[in-house]
């Protein structure tokens, strides 16, 4: 609704700036018709109420733009105000508490995650393998869900170990502890089927 909105104001004020623009050149046409000639063709000209409405249309493009701009001021203020409209949920399901341990694993895996990065700059492959792997953490850590535990440890944690492999690394060993914390939480909240 609010990338409608705003396309919606923008066209809107384009086109009052138009409308704006024309109504003045037409008023300068009529009101002036030798501005708008001499501004037109130096030599004698037919109706200027024309004329000046089509000078009027072209000079409505900057007015129109100016509306777009101060409806992004607008908005900036807004947003540095905190007149925030609320983000729709990601998932009908309530967030729960992360449970503590939990919380704290995924902070450690995180830590560890920009530690190895920063140590590792020029390896972009493993750098960006690394960040893709906890991408979805902070989100993950702001509104717990237990499918969202769910999907790390069954499609994240898996797909970051592929990239590893690809690559011919392996998941660094500070994950160790921290991802036995994770899939015990996994086992107790997840309950995934026996094997």
């Amino acid at each position: 609704m609010g990338l409608f909105r705003e396309f919606f104001l923008i066209v809107a004020g384009g086109f009052v700036g138009s409308v704006l623009g024309t109504a003045f050149g037409a008023l300068v046409g009529l009101l002036f018709p030798d501005f708008v000639a001499i501004i037109w063709r130096p030599e004698p000209v037919g109706p200027t109420a024309p004329l000046g409405a089509g000078m009027g249309m072209v000079l409505g493009l900057p007015i129109g733009a100016a509306a777009m701009a101060a409806g992004r001021l607008i908005g900036a203020v807004r947003w540095w105000a905190g007149i925030r409209e609320a983000a729709p949920p990601m998932s009908t399901l309530p967030p729960h508490e992360c449970p503590r341990p939990l919380r704290q694993a995924f902070l450690d895996l995180l830590t560890w995650t920009l530690l190895h990065i920063r140590n590792e700059p020029g390896d972009a492959r493993l750098s960006l393998a690394l960040a893709d792997h906890v991408h979805n953490v902070p989100a993950l850590l702001a509104g717990f869900r237990p499918d969202l535990l769910r999907y790390y440890w069954e499609v994240e944690r898996p797909c970051f170990l592929r990239a590893l492999e690809a690559i011919g690394r392996q998941a660094p060993g500070q994950f160790g502890e921290p991802w036995g914390v994770v899939e015990a939480e996994y086992r107790r909240l997840c309950r995934p089927p026996a094997a």
